[in-house]
């Protein structure tokens, strides 16, 4: 399912070239806003009492801050914290730069550029909206892997400088502020210009580096400042259930599976997330219908501890036997059922894990209709965090009965007074 690297085509919304030369002075951006407000300084380093000392002012003043001083130690000034008003990403500006501006680009703003600056040391942060096409498609659609998308950022740096005959220094994939990301140096009219990458099939951020060749041996500790403080959030997008009011996230950038499913699966909007290793799926379905889960109550709200109890009991034995019925000889590793709640609503958790890895089923009840949010984990990662976000994000309305075409509906008479 993974698409060849042959056919990618970047189409990335950026201002100019993937080199720094061309926004380094700020580019035809519009400013979005201006520079953040300076931080506010720390307080005094002067003991105030409320009562006089019966010693010598100054002798006694000194002794107290030199006893602060020794259990304490001097306080720092706190770094500014930037945070992209648009995605969720934040660092710590490194000590000593001041933010410059931040700017917004696109038809609603969505791409992001920063400019921070110390002497003539540059910090520019950006993100760009990023899709991918295959031979033959028209349109862009979202990547399916940060990994395919880093790679073919790489591969566009490389040609671009290769054509305008670019010194570089250092290209290469790894882990850097504990994620997969890209590194790239580079040499060009007289800067050092030091870049990182990140992904999350939704954006491509960057981090970059400026300063003059003389003072390159300054920059590692911003640098190293920067990455050690940044943080780097998921990117989710929500999908709707046709005709059920149900919509809910899920990570962004993923494999439809629907068609893989095994005959008779219950599952709808079945999908694969690469980087997360993780299969997700809804069942939604009327509790008359479905017999695995017809002896469940209309509802889960107000349900004694005893009947909590049963159901859990019921719930975990059925899964067993329907476990041991189709795998003979394979024992579940894990296998319990327990109430919690999840976006405000009452559910019923089903725990599995088998030896393909750990599922997760979070089973709702509303006027007798069975909705089911499933995970399925096939690595070892743990993938509840994201899990969590995606449970919780979850809207259940009721459905707007569908439209009929070609009938005209009256508009209602008033039924007091009037013509």
């Amino acid at each position: 399912m993974k698409p060849s690297m042959k056919g990618l085509l970047l189409a990335l919304v950026l201002w100019g070239s993937l080199l720094p030369a061309a926004w380094a002075a700020g580019g035809n951006t519009t400013e979005q806003g201006a520079a953040a407000q300076e931080p506010a300084e720390g307080a005094g380093g002067h003991l105030e009492t409320s009562q006089p000392l019966a010693e010598s002012g100054i002798s006694r003043q000194k002794d107290l801050k030199a006893e602060l001083l020794a259990r304490y130690g001097t306080r720092e000034k706190a770094r500014e914290e930037f945070k992209d008003p648009r995605n969720d990403v934040q660092f710590s500006l490194p000590e000593g730069f001041a933010l410059q501006g931040l700017y917004g680009r696109g038809k609603h703003q969505e791409d992001i550029l920063m400019r921070a600056s110390r002497g003539d040391t540059m910090l520019v942060y950006m993100a760009n909206g990023a899709m991918m096409k295959t031979d033959g498609e028209k349109e862009a659609k979202p990547f399916q892997s940060e990994k395919i998308m880093l790679e073919l950022t790489l591969r566009t740096y490389e040609e671009e400088a290769k054509a305008k005959d670019i010194p570089v220094q250092a290209a290469e994939m790894g882990e850097f502020a504990g994620r997969e990301g890209l590194h790239i140096r580079q040499l060009e009219n007289g800067k050092v210009s030091d870049r990182y990458f990140f992904g999350d099939r939704k954006n491509l951020y960057s981090l970059s580096f400026l300063v003059p060749e003389k003072e390159a041996g300054t920059l590692e500790p911003a640098v190293r400042q920067v990455l050690d403080s940044l943080e780097i959030g998921g990117a989710y997008e929500r999908i709707t259930l046709p005709h059920s009011g149900v919509s809910y996230e899920i990570p962004f950038g993923s494999v439809d599976i629907q068609k893989a499913a095994d005959p008779g699966d219950l599952h709808q909007l079945s999908r694969l997330h690469l980087d997360n290793q993780l299969v997700t799926g809804v069942i939604f379905q009327s509790l008359q219908e479905n017999m695995d889960y017809a002896f469940l109550p209309d509802s889960l709200e107000n349900l004694c501890d005893q009947d909590r109890e049963n159901l859990c009991r019921l719930m975990t034995e059925n899964r067993r036997a329907k476990w041991e019925k189709s795998h003979p000889g394979l024992s579940l590793k894990e296998n319990r059922t327990y109430f919690s709640k999840a976006a405000g609503r009452t559910c019923i958790v089903e725990e599995e894990v088998t030896p393909g890895g750990k599922s997760l089923g979070y089973v709702f009840l509303r006027k007798g209709t069975l909705l089911s949010l499933d995970y399925f984990q096939l690595g070892a990662r743990d993938q509840q965090k994201v899990i969590d976000h995606s449970v919780n994000s979850l809207q259940w309305k009721d459905p707007e009965p569908p439209a009929r075409a070609g009938k005209k509906v009256p508009a209602p008479k008033p039924k007091y007074g009037g013509e």
